[in-house]
């Protein structure tokens, strides 16, 4: 569960956006949430860690706005996570809701923050960042390493990103307005997942939001306008709807590639699994393999346009059985497994799209 804004009434201009916290309200503002998460929880639903503030650098103001928002300044952070925490350990939910924050907007945001609020409460279970500085890899690297030496025992998640053009190789991306439903995008966006998991070897990531109005066009008028990459519109979801649906009737959803390449991360890399390294000349930045106890499965991209091939040996029993790719012309298409090749598996890699290739973990 995450929260934008503490109630109005405890904001600075008593308004849910274009406020700030007002030092001295954490405990009625952890009050609050605790209130929540009791309450959610105690009619079924599994809250298991709470966010209390969402890219605190911003109030998201100035009025009207376009969501809601609070800034937090960072020497304020402290009693904000300490008052939410008090409030879960009076309702007993300590040992079950852990707290993440404080979810800044870039790197270079948290890399710059933290000293000025976490040193003060080890009440944290998790570091959340957002990647709106779409990062480097070198940056990337930069903030996991000073983050590990600083706050060591701290794991930090990728919660947020969206908005961006960009190509497959990752060139050109930054937060950007523009609408671009096809594979190029797709990859673009798939390679950010890339780099959250295997650069920094995070074990969560989040997109901003699965369903969108943001198409800048109009489908009813414009048939091709949900296939079409323009100008004005937003990368901010994987389905799509036309804004005016209330008034033209116009139901209908428009599921872009976006979709199709976040499905391979969705069914196959699921919580309780385990990432496994892959070596070699073949290896790169763009493929991962991840394990449970009975199937591996290889996630590869290749976001170049032409076809390639990944050698791999296992270090145990496998034997291939299918695989599923997302390219130009496929959507999460069911295609051959990997064949094999004396004591090795080749896995065809087509230009320009994300295969998954699956193997039982037993001899063929």
């Amino acid at each position: 569960m995450f929260a934008n804004s503490a109630p109005a009434p405890l904001t600075s201009g008593k308004a849910s956006c274009n406020g700030q916290f007002v030092s001295g309200t954490g405990e009625a503002y952890g009050t609050f949430l605790g209130d929540v998460v009791q309450h959610f929880r105690g009619t079924g639903v599994g809250i298991n860690f709470v966010s209390p503030m969402n890219e605190p650098d911003s109030s998201f103001g100035p009025s009207p706005c376009g969501q809601e928002g609070m800034q937090v300044l960072p020497s304020q952070r402290a009693e904000v996570v300490n008052g939410l925490y008090d409030a879960l350990q009076a309702r007993g939910l300590t040992s079950s809701v852990g707290i993440i924050a404080d979810e800044s907007s870039s790197l270079g945001n948290a890399e710059n923050e933290y000293a000025s609020w976490l040193p003060q409460v080890n009440r944290v279970a998790a570091l959340a960042h957002h990647t709106y500085d779409f990062p480097s890899d070198a940056s990337y690297t930069s903030y996991i390493s000073s983050t590990n030496r600083l706050f060591p025992g701290k794991s930090t998640w990728m919660t947020e990103i969206c908005c961006s053009l960009g190509n497959p190789d990752g060139s050109g991306r930054g937060y950007s307005e523009g609408y671009d439903p096809t594979i190029k995008n797709a990859l673009m966006f798939s390679g950010l997942v890339f780099q959250s998991l295997i650069l920094a070897n995070e074990t969560h990531y989040d997109f901003w939001t699965l369903v969108s109005s943001q198409l800048g066009c109009a489908p009813l008028t414009n048939p091709s306008c949900p296939i079409v990459p323009n100008s004005v519109g937003w990368n901010d979801g994987v389905i799509y709807y036309d804004p005016n649906y209330a008034t033209n009737g116009n139901f209908n959803l428009y599921i872009n590639k976006h979709f199709w390449a976040y499905k391979h991360f969705g069914n196959f890399v699921k919580p309780g699994s385990q990432r496994r390294p892959i070596i070699g000349s073949d290896a790169s930045k763009f493929t991962m393999a991840v394990a449970s106890a009975d199937t591996y499965y290889i996630l590869a991209m290749n976001p170049n346009t032409s076809d390639s091939n990944l050698t791999l040996t296992f270090p145990d029993a496998a034997c291939a059985t299918n695989a599923f790719r997302t390219s130009v012309s496929e959507d999460f298409a069911e295609i051959s497994g990997a064949v094999k090749s004396d004591s090795s598996w080749v896995l065809a890699l087509e230009g320009t799209s994300l295969t998954t290739y699956v193997f039982n973990r037993v001899s063929c």
